[in-house]
């Protein structure tokens, strides 16, 4: 229990560059592959009004 409160307690350390840069390539990847560009892209916009969309990239933390 003593380490669960010294996590909650502690400041939350920022995210190496490294973690960030993967996370981007991972991001990347996923809108360069060839099943978005061939499958997914061309609907788009039938479904999503793109220009109201804006496109938030974050990571989520498991709290127990």
């Amino acid at each position: 229990m003593a380490s669960a409160r010294a996590a909650i307690a502690s400041p939350r350390r920022p995210r190496s560059r490294t973690r960030i840069a993967s996370a981007r390539a991972d991001h990347d990847a996923f809108f360069a592959s060839t099943n978005y560009r061939e499958l997914v892209h061309p609907d788009e916009a039938r479904f999503i009004d793109l220009a109201s969309v804006e496109v938030l990239v974050t990571e989520e933390t498991t709290v127990l």
